[in-house]
């Protein structure tokens, strides 16, 4: 696991995210299953991305990210290249965002949909970010229910069963981050 320190400028660019995201989704009148709070939904989950990305420049890896405020399912966080065949990966993060919990979660609507080549699972404790580490798809665990009838069907993958996310940045090209 690697920490970094969450700083306030990550945090209020998350918060400008949250809002745009939040506005798009009550333009298109899109319900939220995911049983988080709207708000919170949107703000942990880019507050995850600028923790991995501010990870990656300090490690200087090559990767690509663009942070879509629109409400609608991505293509992926981010684009980084593998470190012997140069080719592009996808990369989703998937934040736990309370001091309790214990493992990532993919809904299945979004897992069924997503052919993403790694997820990244980062919990936030305080002020610190911890990236855990990584896993593929195939690798996430299946609940056959939601936690309630308001959520959809969930996966999940405990956190201190990912991969390290020191081997998975050996995976990546060296180079600079580019933000779209």
């Amino acid at each position: 696991m690697i920490d970094l320190v969450i700083t306030e400028e990550m945090k209020e660019k998350a918060r400008e995210y949250s809002s745009l995201a939040i506005e798009s989704l009550t333009k298109q009148g899109k319900i939220n299953y995911t049983g988080l709070d709207t708000d919170d939904r949107y703000y942990y989950g880019n507050l995850g991305e600028r923790i991995f990305l501010e990870l990656l420049k300090a490690q200087g890896k090559k990767a690509t990210y663009k942070s879509k405020a629109d409400g609608n399912s991505d293509k992926g966080d981010f684009i980084v290249f593998g470190q012997i065949t140069g080719q592009p990966k996808v990369v989703d993060i998937k934040t736990a965002s309370k001091s309790f919990h214990t493992r990532i979660m993919l809904p299945e609507l979004q897992w069924a949909k997503a052919d993403y080549d790694y997820y990244i699972g980062i919990k936030l404790n305080g002020d610190v970010g911890e990236v855990w580490g990584y896993c593929k798809k195939k690798d996430f665990e299946v609940e056959n229910n939601g936690f309630n009838e308001q959520q959809a069907p969930t996966r999940y993958k405990y956190l201190n069963d990912l991969g390290s996310i020191e081997k998975f940045l050996t995976l990546i090209k060296d180079g600079e981050v580019v933000e779209k």
